[in-house]
């Protein structure tokens, strides 16, 4: 069952009529002049105290305990409830986005990444910052002092800005259509595309019918393979 309107000295909340004598009920006192004391909230002419509703709420709104702003280290969610912020964090006003970091922590497009300084390259750390290089070996190069790991599966050297790499691990060779790091199926193809050579090494040509490269005459440096013909 589920009440519409109290008795004198009770105030509905959530269907649910409680006495304003009941210390847990949250009823500060009856109405004055209109509004309810700062951080109460107006409730079937009954001020009721925010903290009791959302306890780490800083202000709530006048007519609910839905909140408008959470205490320092909480972040409001779409329901108008406070959560602490994220792992790192210290300082957010929405739940899912940071605005400040605790020490040790990189902000990174509102979240905070704990600083790996292994990453670092040598001399390029800045306490205030983090990186300013990072180091080759499969990460990539952040602009606001973080490294991270490669996206690109068997890459040696990564290009963060154009999302390819530059150097793939030993026995890898970049695919520039498909944009990763393959097996290498020879030492003779120096560019492929969708796994396919499409460029061999001086003095050979590609064979694209066999994917393979051919060996040009003697002492010619560049030369087409069609056909089965030079």
């Amino acid at each position: 069952m589920t009440c519409s309107y109290c008795k004198l000295g009770y105030s509905i909340y959530e269907g649910t009529c409680i006495s304003c004598s009941d210390t847990n009920a949250g009823c500060v006192s009856p109405i004055k002049e209109g509004k309810c004391q700062y951080n109460n909230f107006l409730y079937q002419n009954y001020c009721y105290e925010c903290s009791k509703y959302n306890p780490n709420c800083l202000v709530c709104s006048n007519s609910s305990p839905n909140c408008l702003v959470c205490k320092n280290g909480y972040g409001l969610k779409e329901d108008k409830t406070c959560v602490k912020c994220e792992t790192g964090c210290s300082l957010c006003y929405k739940a899912d986005y940071c605005e400040k970091c605790q020490e040790g922590y990189v902000l990174r497009k509102g979240k905070c990444y704990k600083f790996e300084s292994d990453n670092c390259d040598a001399n390029c750390y800045n306490s205030s910052i983090g990186c300013t290089a990072c180091s080759t070996t499969k990460i990539e190069e952040e602009s606001n002092g973080i490294c991270l790991q490669c996206s690109i599966r068997n890459c040696k050297v990564c290009d963060y800005n154009l999302k390819s790499c530059i150097v793939c691990e030993d026995g890898y060779v970049y695919d520039s259509y498909t944009k990763q790091c393959i097996v290498k199926p020879g030492d003779l193809c120096e560019v492929y595309k969708s796994s396919s050579c499409i460029k061999c090494r001086d003095g050979y040509a590609v064979d694209y019918i066999n994917n393979k490269c051919i060996k040009c005459g003697n002492n010619c440096k560049t030369c087409s393979y069609t056909n089965g013909h030079f």
